[in-house]
Order: structure tokens, then C-alpha cells, then sequence
């Protein structure tokens, strides 16, 4: 079309344009016959013909949906039935080339599946995306040591509920901030967990001293007869 100074596409789905490179966009699959025609001021013409085949089809092919996960977690994958499979990226999947592979991905991944479901039809394409959530950043006391029958005030952050443990001398195991009363040296655990439902743990240690053991004897006595 350099010396054509008028052309014409006919791209056999209905539509046409003038431009001498025009963009178009197939939405569906098959084979198209497309058309151009060149004409110059001096009246002259010319035809070219060519064929388009549109093998890949936008289509629900991923059972699964949009998701979100736990940093650290796996989720299953799971795809309409078919003959040949093609996850991508491939590196975060358990078996690129199957149905139902598992993805362990660091952090937020879209997925694409290229599948073929039959011999006689397109290469179906569909896509999800899982979100990884991180982990709540849990902290509590530092270990300290105390004296026996004596109180701690635990504290912790980073999450939107808790659980301590063990729940012996804790007057509140559901708390951020329950006072501990151990008896001998305890090592408390809290499980935080965020508006993800992602969860994480710290600990504090709290060593208890035996208080002294003394008695007051009776001074020396003498007794006149």
C-alpha cells in the first residue's frame, strides 16, 4: 500500500476501515478472509487477500476465584475439564500442565490458564488473581523475672484479636493485655491474628524466684533456779 493513495480493509467480521494500518480486535474464534483494496489517482487497482485464524477465545475456563491468602500458604487451583493445560507463571505452581495444580505464590500473582478443550475448538484463555496477605507482626513483653506470688501486666500488638497460653493464672486468655500470676517459671504464648484471618505467634518468659526461706529463732535463754 506505499503507493496507493486511497485503500480500503474489509476484515470479514463486518468490519472495515481506510487506515493504512489499522488495529482490530476479533471477538470470537475462527478463520476470517480479509480484504484490501488500493487505488491510486490514476485510477489504478490492485486486491490482496489474506486469512486471519483466531485460535484463542476469552472464556470462564478457572473454577476458582480472586482469592486471598495467608503469606506462607498454598490455594488450589482449579480449571474446567480439557485436554492440554498451560498455568502461567509456572514458577509458583506445583505442575504448570494440569488440571488442578497447587500455587504457593510470595506475593500478589495474577494466574493464567491457556487450555484446550477439544481438538475442533480455540485455545481457551482465563485468568484469577490471589492476594497474599502478610502476617500480623505480633510482639509482646520481653522475658523478665520476678519474684514468687508476684503479678505481670503482658501486653501485646500488631493484631486485631488474640489468644494466650497456656490460660492457667491469666485472668483473661482473649485480651491483648491479661495479667499473669505464674506460680513457677511460664513461658506464655500469644496468637494474633488480623482482619485477614492471617494469623502469628510470639512468646515472653517469665521466671519466677523462690522467695527466701527463713524462720526467726527464739533467742538464748536462761532461766534462774
Amino acid at each position: 500500500t506505499l503507493n496507493a493513495d486511497s485503500i480500503s480493509w474489509n476484515f470479514g467480521n463486518g468490519q472495515t476501515d481506510t487506515a493504512h494500518n489499522p488495529i482490530i480486535n476479533y471477538n470470537d474464534y475462527g478463520e476470517y478472509i480479509v480484504h484490501l483494496y488500493a487505488t491510486t489517482n490514476a485510477g489504478c487497482k490492485d486486491t490482496a487477500t489474506d486469512t486471519i485464524n483466531v485460535s484463542i477465545k476469552k472464556d470462564s475456563a478457572i473454577v476458582t476465584r480472586d482469592t486471598t491468602i495467608c503469606a506462607g500458604s498454598a490455594v488450589q487451583l482449579n480449571a474446567i475439564s480439557g485436554l492440554k493445560y498451560c498455568w502461567l507463571p509456572a514458577t509458583t505452581i506445583s505442575d504448570s500442565s494440569i488440571q488442578n495444580p497447587v500455587a504457593k505464590p510470595a506475593t500478589t500473582t495474577t494466574y493464567h490458564l491457556n487450555i484446550l478443550v477439544s481438538n475442533d475448538k480455540p485455545v481457551v484463555q482465563d485468568s484469577l488473581k490471589i492476594i497474599v496477605s502478610p502476617l500480623p507482626n505480633i510482639q509482646t513483653n520481653n522475658d523478665t523475672t520476678v519474684c514468687g506470688l508476684t503479678s505481670v501486666q503482658l501486653n501485646a500488638s500488631g493484631a486485631l484479636s488474640y489468644t494466650w497460653t497456656p490460660s492457667k493464672s491469666l485472668t483473661n486468655t482473649n485480651i491483648a493485655n491479661p495479667v499473669a500470676l505464674p506460680v513457677i517459671t511460664t513461658t506464655y504464648t500469644v496468637k494474633g491474628i488480623n482482619m485477614d484471618g492471617c494469623s502469628n505467634t510470639d512468646s515472653v518468659n517469665i521466671i519466677v524466684n523462690s522467695a527466701p526461706q527463713f524462720s526467726i529463732m527464739p533467742a538464748d535463754t536462761s532461766m534462774c533456779s
